[in-house]
C-alpha cells in the first residue's frame, strides 16, 4: 500500500518567502513524485482548508492526531511545540519532527517575538524528545544533541531548480553586493551595514522583520548610502539574487540558509562567516564562496576579494551551479522518504493505523 504522511507546516496558498514554508510546499510536492501520498495541514490558511491544503488550529492540534489515518505525522515549526499540549504523547509512535531551527528569544529584536520564543521554546524542545527527528544540518543535529535532543537523520533543505530557471535579471534591482535575510542582529544585517557602508560597490538589502527593526534598518541604511527593500515579493528576492555579484550572508548560529544555496543555483559565490552554522554544510572555502571570520571587517575585505579576481569568480559560478545541483528537492525527497520507510520498520506494523 502506497505510504501516507501527514505534513503539518506553516503551508500558504501561495508559497511564501520563508526558509520553512518554502521547504513543507515544495519537499511535500516532490515526495509525492516519489509516490508518497501527502495530506497537508496548515495553520497559516482558514479552517475550511484552502486547495490542496486543510486548516487546523495550532492550539488543536489533537484533531488532525485523531482524524488523519496518514501512517506518519511529520510535524514542523510551531506545530512542534504545540503539538506537546495536544495530545503528541498518544500518537509519538507515528511522529517525526524536522528541527529547523531552536527559539532563541535573547537573539531576537521585538518584544513579541522575543516573548514567543521564552513561551514556546520548552515545549517544543520537550516535543522534540518524543519524537523520530530530521536536523536540516549538523550544525542543527550537534544543537539538538546538546539539549538531549536525539538526531535520526541530518537532511539538509533543498532548492526548485525548475522555478530558478525563469527568473529574469533586473536592472532595477542589481547590485554588486546582495544581503537577503530576516531584519535582525543574528543575521547580520547591522554587520552587513557596518561593512559596506562609503564603499564603491553597490549593496543592496532586501528582508522583512519586526516593525522597529525594519524602521531602524531603514534609517542605518539610507545614513549609509545602502540601498534596501523591506518586505520584498518571492519575485522580486529572487530576481535581485540573479542580478547580483556576490551573497554576502554574515548569519550566526543560522540552522541551514536555503538563501545560500537559491544564489548558488544562479552562480553567485556566497560569503559566510566561520561562525555560520548550517550554511558551512555547502559554503566550500575559495570552492564556490568564502568563509572569513565572523567580522564587518573581515566579511568586506572577503567580498572586495572576489569581486576583484574575475578569475576567481568565474570558477566559483561554475562551482556554484554543481553544488546548487545537489541540493535539489527531488534529491531531499529521497532522502526524506528512505528515512520514513525506516522509521516505519524500526517501529513495526504497529506503526500502521490507517484501514487496510
Amino acid at each position: 500500500m502506497q505510504l501516507k504522511v501527514a505534513m503539518v507546516g506553516p503551508f500558504h496558498a501561495e508559497p511564501a518567502i520563508g526558509g520553512v514554508e518554502q521547504h513543507v510546499h515544495h519537499l511535500s510536492d516532490a515526495l509525492e513524485k516519489e509516490g508518497v501520498e501527502v495530506e497537508r495541514w496548515s495553520w497559516k490558511v482558514p479552517q475550511g482548508g484552502s486547495g490542496n491544503i486543510r486548516g487546523c488550529s495550532l492550539l488543536n492540534l489533537g484533531k488532525v492526531f485523531a482524524e488523519t489515518d496518514a501512517d506518519l505525522i511529520h510535524l514542523h515549526s510551531s506545530a512542534i511545540a504545540f503539538s506537546l499540549p495536544c495530545g503528541l504523547g498518544k500518537y509519538e509512535r507515528r511522529a517525526i519532527a524536522t528541527i529547523h531551527a531552536f527559539y532563541e528569544p535573547m537573539l531576537e529584536e521585538g518584544l513579541k517575538m522575543k516573548a514567543m520564543g521564552l513561551a514556546l521554546g520548552p515545549m517544543y524542545e520537550a516535543a522534540l524528545r518524543k519524537t523520530r527527528n530530521i536536523a536540516v544540518s549538523r550544525y542543527t543535529k550537534k544543537e539538538a544533541e546538546g539539549r538531549g535532543i536525539r538526531v535520526g537523520r541530518v537532511i539538509g533543505s533543498g532548492i526548485s531548480i525548475e522555478e530558478l530557471k525563469h527568473v529574469e535579471e533586473s536592472k532595477e534591482l542589481e547590485s554588486d553586493i546582495l544581503l537577503v535575510a530576516r531584519l535582525n542582529k543574528q543575521k547580520g544585517v547591522f554587520d552587513f551595514i557596518e561593512a559596506f557602508s562609503g564603499i564603491a560597490y553597490k549593496c543592496l538589502i532586501m528582508g522583512y522583520g519586526e516593525k522597529g527593526a525594519e524602521e531602524k534598518v531603514k534609517a542605518l541604511a539610507s545614513e549609509k548610502w545602502i540601498k534596501f527593500r523591506i518586505r520584498p515579493s518571492r519575485e522580486e528576492t529572487l530576481r535581485a539574487m540573479k542580478s547580483t555579484k556576490v551573497l554576502a550572508f554574515p548569519s550566526r548560529k543560522e540552522s541551514f540558509g536555503i538563501v545560500g544555496l537559491e544564489a548558488m543555483a544562479f552562480g553567485k559565490p556566497v560569503i559566510v562567516y566561520d561562525e555560520a552554522g548550517g550554511p558551512l554544510d555547502y559554503v566550500k572555502e575559495g570552492y564556490n564562496g568564502r568563509v572569513v571570520s565572523s567580522r564587518p571587517d573581515a566579511l568586506k575585505i572577503g567580498a572586495a576579494d572576489m569581486i576583484e579576481d574575475e578569475k576567481l569568480m568565474e570558477k566559483m559560478r561554475k562551482n556554484c551551479i554543481e553544488t546548487a545541483k545537489a541540493h535539489s528537492w527531488e534529491k531531499v525527497a529521497k532522502k526524506v522518504k528512505e528515512y520514513y520507510e525506516s522509521v516505519i520498520e524500526q517501529r513495526g506494523p504497529a506503526l500502521f493505523y490507517r484501514k487496510r
